[in-house]
């Protein structure tokens, strides 16, 4: 639970201490936790700016891009119907589908979005959700590419699913199954 007046504090800070990196990095923090990411990402922004070397401003931002990101594809993922559930035809009714020129623009900013964020911080959470993108595209060549770069966790159970994800879209069968079973041992092991 946030504390109701977070976002005004935060805002009110911003406002007085506008040549003070550590101060709008402080309120770009409080903006993240109060779930408004895009004044997160101007207090970043601003932060950045007076200071580019301040490691939590740099961070902070890279989590606020992903944060953004993430909302774009959920937003149009959720919108698109799914016709497992016996129900979808009620919701399909009740929300239009997004087009396909809507869906193509959201996943492409959103890449652009965790392209910025890997540049920033090449943190775990962003290669994945990169490479998350990169298959609901239908890019596995490059989604596996992130995912099997030397430097990525190894025992990273949701980069392996991933993996094995992007394995079967390219038709490695055999390397798709490895990845999985690889997945399952990590999982138990954890």
């Amino acid at each position: 639970q946030v504390p109701a007046g977070l976002l005004p504090l935060a805002e009110r800070l911003a406002e007085l201490s506008t040549g003070d990196a550590p101060a709008l990095t402080l309120a770009g923090s409080a903006a993240y936790a109060a779930g408004n990411f895009e004044k997160a990402r101007r207090f970043y922004s601003e932060a950045r700016t007076q200071d580019d070397k301040l490691p939590r401003a740099r961070v902070g931002l890279s989590r606020t891009l992903e944060q953004l990101a993430l909302s774009e594809v959920s937003r149009v993922e959720e919108a698109t119907p799914r016709f497992s559930d016996k129900g979808a035809k009620k919701d399909q009714a009740a929300a239009p589908a997004p087009s396909n020129d809507a869906r193509n623009a959201a996943l492409a900013g959103a890449l652009t979005l965790l392209r910025e964020a890997q540049r920033l911080d090449d943190s775990p959470s962003v290669t994945r959700n990169l490479a998350a993108v990169y298959l609901l595209q239908g890019n596995a060549a490059e989604s596996e590419k992130l995912l099997l770069a030397p430097n990525f966790s190894r025992g990273d159970v949701m980069a392996l699913r991933l993996r094995s994800r992007a394995q079967q879209q390219l038709g490695k069968s055999a390397a798709a199954q490895e990845s999985a079973e690889r997945a399952v041992s990590e999982a138990k092991k954890q």
